[in-house]
């Protein structure tokens, strides 16, 4: 099953149960963006066309966005290519990586492939009976641990690292579309979780400065904001081509969890 990283901050929207203030959406940058002298479309469908290819390619049946580009000018005949989907296609379902509290202890030995001992951390959250933590463990002093412990103990795991079978979240992927990062609809950037905000993020706003400028607070603003907080403000100002991700959490029930176990 594949996965996508969230922050904290972005689960909490996600797992919201208020749906006007709830997460059901994400935007990812296409890696790569279309090469130069490409354009999106295949020969009889210029334009954003999303779907699999079925002749021979060496990206036979992955799912994504046909990309084309002119063998000569204007030849009229085209080379073709796609810009492959990192989550399968719409009407899979995937796990969400998060930071994460697991039970157990780190191991400092050789290891092969690099040559030179490392540090490994051991998982013994499952074999212990207990279950994954998303928020610090409230436990007696002594119950966290570091690096230099010898026993097993609660340590901080990020995203990165986290087994299908931790995850407390999956979701459906509902739709898809390609789109410029700057051309997010208000509609959508309240979808993505983000909040009313002013042009130039102020933190403090004052009833008569709202009252005045009230017509440019907006969840766009908020985005933005958001976007740059995780992203940084270079990738903004660069307005790349993004997957538009519309997706619906799956509730927990007995069958998720046995198949996140799988």
């Amino acid at each position: 099953m594949k996965s996508i990283l969230f922050k904290s901050e972005m689960t909490a929207a996600i797992l919201a149960e208020d749906p006007d203030y709830q997460k059901t959406m994400t935007r990812r940058p296409l890696r790569p963006q279309i090469p130069s002298g490409w354009e999106m479309g295949t020969s009889n469908a210029p334009g954003m066309t999303l779907g699999a290819i079925t002749s021979p390619h060496p990206k036979k049946d992955r799912f994504g966005l046909f990309i084309r580009r002119e063998i000569w000018p204007g030849s009229g005949k085209f080379e073709h290519g796609i810009i492959a989907f990192p989550y399968r296609r719409p009407g899979e379902i995937i796990y969400v990586k998060e930071t994460y509290w697991a039970w157990g202890l780190w191991l400092h030995e050789y290891d092969a492939k690099k040559g030179r001992k490392a540090w490994r951390f051991i998982d013994r959250t499952r074999d212990s009976g207990r279950r994954y933590r998303f928020e610090q463990p409230d436990q007696p002093s002594g119950q966290l641990g570091n690096r230099l412990d010898y026993g097993p103990a609660w340590h901080k795991r990020p995203s990165l690292f986290m087994p299908g079978h931790a995850s407390r979240i999956q979701l459906k992927i509902e739709d898809v579309r390609v789109e410029r990062l700057q051309d997010i609809s208000e509609a959508d950037a309240k979808a993505e979780g983000a909040k009313i905000m002013a042009p130039h993020f102020d933190g403090f706003v004052s009833k008569s400065k709202w009252t005045e400028h009230k017509s440019e607070f907006n969840y766009r603003n908020g985005f933005q904001f958001l976007w740059q907080s995780i992203n940084g403000p270079d990738l903004w100002e660069e307005n790349p081509l993004v997957w538009v991700i519309t997706f619906k959490r799956l509730e927990d029930t007995d069958e998720r969890y046995q198949r996140v176990a799988s």
